[in-house]
């Protein structure tokens, strides 16, 4: 795992199962990986960043405030392991079941 990764989450309160779950699905994923390292280095999403189901992190975050940074990388494996799921969970506002 990235030591960019690393040091991001080392300082959440996320607990030890939610954390190896975050980390496995980034891991699924090199490219997406690759760009939340860049966000976390610099705090910016890439102008012409990675686009899955027509979703950039960046568009997803001027969605909702709810999908900020790190989130928004997230939501975009999301989208691509399970696009109508995740679809739906954008449509309703992103809440969660």
């Amino acid at each position: 795992m990235s030591e960019v990764i690393k040091s991001y989450y080392a300082k959440t309160k996320l607990e030890e199962h939610q954390l190896n779950k975050k980390l496995e699905m980034i891991n699924r994923h090199p490219d997406i990986k690759r760009e939340l390292e860049d966000w976390i280095k610099n705090k910016q999403y890439k102008q012409n960043g990675i686009c899955v189901e027509g979703f950039t992190a960046g568009s997803l975050a001027k969605i909702s405030k709810y999908i900020n940074g790190e989130a928004a990388f997230i939501m975009l494996i999301k989208l691509r392991e399970n696009p109508d799921e995740a679809k739906r969970q954008i449509a309703n506002g992103f809440k969660v079941k």
